[in-house]
């Protein structure tokens, strides 16, 4: 009997990865999510208790999962902090840690986020789609009713650097509650 080759993945890394790691048989675990029973204080040995319990997590679960292979996105999918994760994962880790830089523009159809599902399921299908190479199935897209965005450290929303969503992103009740600077 064949052992089991057990692959984990932090945020999404490119859709070559994903397709390789199907081709090869690879069970995925999502180290984003909690996949352990364990308490997150053990991390505290890496990383600080004040620091991103996403980030947290993936290393908790990275600890107990006995991984062959993990593939983390430090590229622009990512928070930074991703980047030091990876460099922790390599030094306790004995199984190869592959740093990836998520660029695909490959179109999957109407985006997950965009369709009107109950939160739960939704958060659900777009954990899911993240570990399959394969387009989700087709789920109509909802007309949206709010938008949320952020901006970077230095450029305030009265600036002309602000980055105002598209309609077809933020819908018009956006318009109406953006931020006005203070």
């Amino acid at each position: 009997m064949m052992k089991e080759k057990r692959a984990g993945i932090v945020g999404v890394p490119p859709l070559s990865v994903i397709r390789t790691l199907h081709e090869e048989r690879f069970n995925i675990f999502d180290l984003d999510e909690p996949q352990v029973r364990v308490s997150l204080d053990l991390t505290s040995r890496y990383l600080p208790r004040v620091y991103c319990a996403i980030l947290r997590t993936v290393v908790l679960n990275a600890m107990h999962l006995k991984l062959d292979v993990v593939y983390i996105d430090v590229g622009p999918g990512k928070c930074d902090c991703a980047l030091h994760v990876a460099t922790i994962l390599e030094d306790i880790l004995d199984c190869p840690v592959i740093q990836t830089r998520n660029t695909d523009t490959t179109g999957f159809g109407t985006p997950v986020c965009r369709a009107r599902m109950k939160l739960v399921d939704k958060f659900l299908a777009i954990t899911r789609s993240v570990q399959s190479p394969l387009p989700h199935d087709d789920i109509p897209a909802c007309t949206p009713t709010a938008g949320f965005w952020g901006y970077r450290h230095g450029i305030s929303p009265s600036s002309s650097s602000f980055p105002t969503p598209p309609m077809s992103m933020a819908g018009p009740a956006a318009w109406k509650t953006r931020p006005r600077p203070t």
